[in-house]
């Protein structure tokens, strides 16, 4: 198999494509989903975190694993191909390229066109203008990761630092200001646990999307090291960012009031931490945070058919698997995601 190997992404983009994809908009408005099954339990709460998480820090490990053994164009398609054969390969490359990453692509950028019209209501109708705005940010992502890989290098690691920021402040100041007895009385019983597992499907979507990152193995700078460590160390993060805010905010609110609140209790976190303004300005790290998320999945999913094409696997794969000596992608590839993605 004959492919272009251009090695223009380090360890940092690694990790800001696995935290960037996981860590959207879902954790920012999830105490309260955890606290209510959990029925206001602090410590029961943190022990479903830390369960949600050994799926991807397994997974990350596992995966690692194969990453050190090839760094061929394909990610997931390739490890699958060396351990289950070319048939469940490219049974999985058809299910990335039609289902999986064209439906998140369009449903993350459906969210954060939801968040940007509630934070300027002026660009439209939620009738028409959530669509129009799903549309500009599909054509804006696509359009930054088709001119320049490097462009998408820096917004995918500033995201990532940006989406960070308000949590760890929330955590920050929950711990330091917050009442530390809304946990001291805290246990972990067998009764707890059992009565707690719906919390477990509560934050498991908001761990998904750690495996993207394999998708530009073959373009990561000393693949068979660096993307080994970002499959190890992103998991770990994203555990410790998780648990940290969730602590933070619960101590900062109280149990009570979170489940009381809703998803505003994030909105009310900002506010006393930043005064009237502190919503809006927390309202954009989010939509920030979910633009972070959708770069991510793009960068993947204009791969998805260029992988196939790649193995023969496609119609015309012999024009889809060349790479554009300027842009140093596909652009059937692209397209074909992009219509995919509009589907």
């Amino acid at each position: 198999m004959q492919q272009e190997k251009t090695r223009k992404f380090g360890l940092l983009m690694s990790i800001a494509m696995i935290i960037g994809i996981v860590i959207g908009s879902g954790i920012f408005f999830k105490a309260d989903d955890i606290l209510i099954q959990t029925n206001g339990n602090i410590m029961m709460g943190c022990l479903v975190l830390l369960l949600g998480a050994l799926g991807i820090i397994f997974g990350g490990i596992t995966i690692s694993e194969w990453a050190k053994l090839t760094d061929d164009a394909g990610g997931l398609i390739s490890y699958a191909e060396n351990a289950f054969g070319k048939l469940f390969a490219f049974l999985l490359g058809w299910f990335q390229s039609t289902v999986y990453f064209p439906a998140l692509v369009a449903i993350v950028a459906f969210v954060a066109a939801n968040y940007t019209l509630a934070l300027f209501h002026f660009l439209g109708s939620a009738t028409y203008g959530i669509w129009l705005m799903t549309l500009v940010y599909l054509i804006a992502i696509y359009g930054i990761n088709l001119l320049s890989s490097k462009l998408s290098e820096i917004f995918q690691t500033s995201s990532m630092f940006i989406k960070l920021i308000p949590l760890f402040l929330i955590a920050i100041c929950g711990l330091i200001f917050g009442n530390p007895h809304a946990i001291a009385s805290h246990s972990i019983t067998l009764p707890i646990v059992l009565s707690s597992t719906g919390a477990i499907v509560a934050v498991a979507f908001s761990y998904d999307g750690w495996a993207v990152a394999p998708s530009i193995g073959h373009e990561i700078k000393n693949s068979k090291r660096n993307l080994p460590l970002a499959l190890i160390i992103s998991p770990l993060i994203i555990l410790t960012v998780y648990v940290s805010y969730f602590v933070g905010i619960s101590l900062m609110i109280g149990p009570g009031e979170i489940m009381k609140m809703g998803d505003l209790a994030f909105s009310e976190a900002a506010e006393r931490l930043f005064g009237p303004v502190g919503e809006r300005l927390m309202l954009v790290a989010v939509i920030i945070s979910v633009l972070g998320t959708l770069n991510g999945l793009v960068v993947a999913n204009i791969r998805a058919p260029y992988f196939l094409a790649l193995r023969k696997e496609l119609p015309y794969s012999d024009k889809i698997g060349v790479l554009h000596p300027k842009f140093n992608l596909s652009i059937l590839s692209t397209l074909m995601s992009f219509v995919m993605s509009l589907i």
